[in-house]
């Protein structure tokens, strides 16, 4: 594969903004935080394929940071897509996001967006 010239490469990237924008719009409507912690550590390693760690986006809000808000996830997520776009691994990215299921994604509702602890959604879940 030949390189992008720098023009094309602010092309891409500026396609990709725009792609992960409306992403981000979609998840917000339908509360899709982030995919689940096994399906996002695997965009994260097919994103971050023949990088260095040293090069790595901050790593996926899983095991120890799993109690993370759900708009944390999210932001997160978004950090890995943009990290992505600037390394021409958008296309790879999306299609990885496509392929998953509703039960491969994390969602909460609007109400519990902020919120840091399962425990707490759990309790508001049992209440309704």
């Amino acid at each position: 594969m030949g390189q992008v010239s720098d023009e094309g490469l602010l092309r891409l990237m500026d396609q990709a903004e725009g792609q992960i924008e409306r992403f981000r719009s979609e998840c917000l409507a339908s509360g899709r935080c982030a995919p689940e912690p096994k399906a996002w550590h695997a965009l994260f390693k097919t994103i971050t394929k023949g990088f260095s760690r040293e090069e790595w986006p901050p790593l996926p809000l899983i095991l120890g940071a799993s109690e993370a808000s759900p708009q944390s996830k999210l932001d997160r997520l978004i950090e890995h897509l943009e990290w992505a776009g600037s390394r021409n691994k958008t296309t790879e990215a999306f299609d990885f996001l496509a392929a998953l299921t509703d039960q491969d994604w994390q969602t909460a509702k609007k109400e519990n967006w902020h919120s840091t602890s399962y425990w707490v959604l759990d309790e508001k879940d049992e209440a309704e």
